[in-house]
């Protein structure tokens, strides 16, 4: 199976990053129609799905915290918990 370079998703791993990367690199992937885009925030224990990509950045994002999940646009019912991709808050 082949899957278009811009149909895969982006993940982005910040810990101390996260501004930047959200106001820079996300940004530019939406530019290069990336279809997609996780921004994992370590530090505040979130993954950001960005989608919808346009000329001026994601039209749309959810943010999920610990205790929720996550799935990539492709493979809806493959779910990954937010703690198995942040970490535990306790460790």
């Amino acid at each position: 199976m082949t899957i278009e370079l811009r149909r895969r998703p982006c993940i982005e791993v910040a810990d101390m990053s996260a501004a930047t990367d959200r106001s820079e690199k996300l940004p530019a992937y939406a530019r290069a129609d990336i279809a997609g885009a996780w921004l994992v925030d370590v530090s505040a224990g979130v993954v950001e799905v960005h989608q919808g990509p346009s000329g001026t950045g994601y039209q749309r994002h959810t943010t999920r915290g610990r205790g929720n999940e996550v799935s990539v646009a492709a493979f809806p019912d493959v779910t990954i918990p937010v703690t198995e991709i942040v970490g535990n808050q306790y460790t």
